[in-house]
């Protein structure tokens, strides 16, 4: 996928978000990652003068080259679903179709390392289900005071089957933190389960009939 640019400015903040989590001091991280560190400063300062390369040395460092694909530019142009994308319960904490979230866990957006991001957090589901419920959710941010200029956002359907699919089908675990009761007045299960009969191909014979029967409780 062709990047034409990026936004500097979000994402040298992110960066020097992240490394402060990460790292005692700039200076450590300078002789971890081999960033000089005037560079360093500049690069978390947001100056568009550094080259993408340098920005991309530092997220790898960081292990956070989803930062690259989740905060996108205005002019990148876009051929293929984000490998990246805010979902699970994160998503799930922000407003719906209907006006409300699903789940009330807003203030752990505020931190970018509470996300949980498709393709860091969660296994991806792009192969199952494309883009399909992935759009720019930088509005709903904004209302819940995060100021970020693009992000892709998976709906709240697609949000519960990426998060169902990781726990049911990836882990083989019990579905944490969520409860269908939590959901189902504001989330539209029967879509999420539709989507589970549209990949049922490509599911597991035990992830599907686990992603069946936690949805199954409202839809069957």
């Amino acid at each position: 996928m062709a990047r034409q640019a990026i936004n500097a400015a979000i994402l040298g903040h992110r960066l020097k978000a992240l490394r402060q989590a990460t790292y005692p001091s700039r200076q450590a991280f300078s002789n971890e990652s081999g960033i000089p560190m005037r560079t360093l400063a500049r690069i978390e300062s947001g100056d568009d003068g550094v080259s993408l390369g340098r920005y991309l040395k530092a997220a790898k460092a960081l292990e956070a080259n989803w930062l690259l694909d989740i905060f996108p530019s205005h002019t990148e142009a876009t051929f293929s679903p984000p490998e990246h994308y805010l979902t699970g319960a994160s998503a799930l904490c922000l407003t719906g179709k209907n006006g409300h979230p699903a789940l009330w866990y807003s203030s752990s957006l505020s931190n970018l390392n509470d996300w949980q991001i498709a393709g860091r957090d969660l296994s991806s589901t792009n192969h199952l289900l494309g883009a399909l419920g992935i759009f720019d959710g930088s509005h709903m941010l904004r209302f819940a005071g995060i100021d970020v200029p693009t992000v892709w956002v998976a709906n709240h359907e697609r949000a519960l089957f990426d998060y169902l699919h990781h726990f049911l089908e990836i882990k083989r675990t019990q579905v944490p933190n969520i409860q269908l009761s939590d959901i189902d007045d504001v989330v539209d299960v029967r879509q999420t389960a539709d989507w589970v009969e549209l990949c049922s191909g490509f599911l597991s014979p035990e992830g599907r009939s686990a992603m069946r029967g936690w949805l199954g409780q409202s839809c069957g």
